[in-house]
């Protein structure tokens, strides 16, 4: 059985705007948090990762409709 690096390759992009997507949004929570206090940050920063993965998921069905 031969390791195949195309699947790899083709969903490396998908990865990387999956990481940048989320750490720009808890990023994004942190700063608006820490305006407040620290638990508003952390409360924050997970709005930042739900909506971080949703817009993501959003953006993947669109894209393969």
């Amino acid at each position: 059985m031969k390791f195949d690096l195309g699947i790899m390759r083709d969903a490396l992009p998908l990865a990387v705007e999956l990481v940048a997507i989320t750490l720009f949004f808890i990023l994004l929570g942190y700063f608006i948090g820490g305006l407040v206090n620290k638990m508003f940050s952390v409360v924050c920063m997970f709005i930042g990762v739900t909506v971080g993965l949703g817009f993501f998921v959003w953006r993947i069905t669109k894209r393969f409709q």
